[in-house]
């Protein structure tokens, strides 16, 4: 049994409760509703002729024992970590240091243990980062992406590398989508006649610097995200498709596919990787990797040893090759399930913004796997994605791990994220 001690105001009280709330993020969240209760009870006493004193001190007491309520608002709030989805990723990040070290040098090895280590840095550091940043300040977080890519490509033509997918603005074009969400949930609160062409700006920059840098893959990840959030918006009825909105979009897709044609016949966007080595290519496909394979090992019609040098361009043939049939059916298991685990997490969340980069995440691994199967069918032209964290290079596993930590980190956050955005919201209308 607790005595209860006896708090002149509210936040003497509250500011006890929070003592017990060790989660410091959810200080401010778990007790927000707290004043209202009082203030409840307060109205109750004093209609039942209690003076405001008196009325204020049983309010308070009502609530209960500050230590308990404590306790309990700390049971309900507290950091979650999806163990499951890190288990998984780490059996994925061991088969592909496992498929490195049958089919490359040490020295390529040690340099993707090495991006391990850095990604397993980067995953830590998301999961303790508030990912509601990307709401609160997107458009300082879309000019400094902006700004690295064009210093990047800058500095890379001027140093001479010849810029074809690989370089490191290609990289940085990746993480747009991402970026993007932030943009789409601040035009979504700002009013404005033309949310969607502004949208649509705001998606043409990065499409521009993908052709630049001749990187199509980044384009066509950039071209089918943006899409789907556009539709997202537009279905939960954020943005409204009217006259002016359907017209200034229209506007700019149609001067963007014009500055596609003209790039392609003078610049030629597509890759010039994607014509080399034909004889090679002409083997390297996914229907004759499957008739060829056997169920289990390595086959003998293949044994062409510069085919390990493209593990990275032929993810699945090599491995169907390399490893056979059942292995790779069974890799394709272990994605599905990964696929689930990210699919959860978006069910799960209960505010739109962790919905909403939950599920562009998923699309963004989902486009990668899908638009690999596609290409090694001669379908695509060049698409240097490879199997999320098995058959990558080290910078891509970079930005796979990057992608898990933010999802982490929604997992974290997901009981406190929707009355954090309110309260931000709150906090920046009451400044305006």
């Amino acid at each position: 049994m607790h005595c209860l001690l006896e708090y002149k105001t509210p936040d003497e009280y509250i500011a006890d409760v929070q003592k017990h709330i060790r989660w410091k993020r959810a200080k401010i969240v778990a007790t927000a509703e707290l004043p209202d209760h009082i203030d409840d009870q307060y109205d109750a006493f004093v209609a039942n002729g209690f003076d405001e004193s008196t009325a204020m001190k049983k309010a308070i007491q009502e609530m209960g024992s500050a230590e308990t309520v404590g306790r309990e608002l700390d049971g309900v709030h507290r950091p979650k970590i999806d163990w499951i989805l890190l288990a998984l990723t780490t059996i994925l990040l061991a088969i592909g240091i496992l498929v490195s070290f049958l089919l490359l040098t040490p020295a390529a090895v040690f340099s993707k243990a090495c991006a391990i280590g850095c990604g397993v840095v980067v995953v830590i550091v998301m999961y303790f980062t508030d990912y509601t940043l990307l709401i609160r300040y997107p458009k300082l977080i879309y000019g400094i992406l902006t700004a690295l890519t064009l210093f990047v490509s800058v500095w890379e033509l001027r140093n001479g590398f010849y810029v074809t997918g690989y370089s490191y603005a290609y990289y940085l074009l990746l993480f747009y989508p991402v970026s993007l969400v932030g943009i789409l949930f601040q035009l979504r609160y700002r009013k404005s006649n033309i949310p969607i062409v502004q949208y649509t700006l705001y998606v043409c920059l990065p499409l521009v610097l993908s052709m630049l840098n001749k990187s199509f893959t980044a384009f066509v990840l950039l071209l089918v995200t943006a899409i789907f959030m556009l539709i997202y918006s537009v279905k939960l009825h954020w943005f409204k498709w009217d006259k002016l909105n359907i017209i200034g979009s229209s506007s700019i897709i149609v001067l963007l596919s014009v500055v596609v044609v003209f790039s392609n016949q003078l610049y030629n966007i597509i890759p010039d990787g994607f014509y080399m080595r034909q004889d090679l290519f002409s083997q390297l496909n996914l229907f004759s990797a499957l008739s060829n394979s056997v169920p289990i090992g390595k086959s003998t019609v293949l044994a062409d040893g510069a085919m390990v040098d493209y593990l990275f361009d032929h993810p699945i043939s090599l491995l169907l090759y390399n490893c056979g049939i059942l292995p790779v059916t069974i890799l394709v298991c272990v994605f599905g399930i990964l696929f689930y685990l990210l699919y959860r997490t978006m069910k799960k969340q209960n505010a739109d913004i962790g919905k909403l980069l939950a599920t562009m995440i998923l699309l963004i691994f989902g486009v990668k796997i899908i638009c690999t199967f596609v290409y090694e069918m001669g379908l695509l032209p060049y698409f240097n994605t490879g199997f999320p964290f098995v058959t990558t290079g080290g910078v891509f596993i970079i930005y796979d791990m990057t992608l898990i930590g933010i999802i982490l980190s929604i997992s974290r956050n997901e009981s406190i994220a929707k009355e954090w955005v309110k309260l931000k919201e709150k906090r920046r209308i009451k400044d305006e």
